[in-house]
């Protein structure tokens, strides 16, 4: 039984150890930059502001096509097809079918309590009925700003909808997001950094485990 729990654990590690490594999350080196807005952030230094989700993004359903699931689905299939799962970045599979809306975006569903289906889809991909795409007016736009955006959406909306009362296109639009800001404006440099230290640190503890586990 030990040896079949060793072997299991083995697998684990080895199948996140991957996972670091096709994501680029092997590297959890603070810059210089980066610990000094992360001890701001610590300290209460970064100053906040509130902005309107519609003021940051042009929300619109995304565009899908009018077929079976079974005829989008391919088991080669390397286009991703977004759904209104709050799981595997809202992905339900994969198509060979032309992809119909852009990547470096964010999707959400507009049938759901709240911000949990809210993803970051780096790459093109293929629509779903309900699900809103959020392109952004805010240049430049990356991962971690959506990560940001993401995280303080999902708070802001915690609680705040049920069943007769939807996460849908327009409550996404007056949905307010407090992120960092500089001049009454949003300050994305500051807010990528501050995303980047602190997924770092996440990755830190993940890496030290790993290691540990292999000791």
């Amino acid at each position: 039984m030990e040896e079949f729990i060793a072997q299991i654990e083995a697998e684990r590690i080895g199948k996140l150890e991957a996972y670091l490594e096709e994501n680029g999350f092997t590297d959890h080196a603070l810059t210089t930059k980066e610990k000094r807005v992360l001890e701001m952030f610590e300290k209460g230094e970064v100053e906040w502001g509130e902005f309107k989700l519609g003021d940051l993004f042009e929300i619109n359903p995304t565009k899908y096509y009018r077929l079976k699931n079974e005829e989008i689905i391919s088991k080669n299939g390397t286009v991703p097809l977004i759904s209104n799962s709050s799981i595997d970045n809202g992905v339900m599979g994969f198509s060979n079918l032309i992809a119909n809306n852009k990547g470096n975006t964010i999707t959400c569903s507009d049938t759901t309590l709240g911000a949990e289906t809210m993803f970051y889809q780096a790459k093109d991909f293929i629509g779903y009925s309900h699900i809103q795409h959020l392109v952004p007016k805010i240049k430049p736009f990356n991962r971690l700003v959506a990560f940001g955006i993401i995280t303080s959406s999902k708070i802001s909306t915690s609680k705040k909808f049920d069943y007769g009362n939807k996460f849908n296109r327009e409550a996404m639009k007056k949905t307010i997001v407090q992120l960092p800001t500089k001049n009454n404006q949003p300050d994305y440099a500051m807010m990528e950094t501050l995303i980047s230290a602190i997924q770092k640190q996440v990755i830190k503890d993940v890496v030290l485990y790993v290691e540990n586990k292999r000791v």
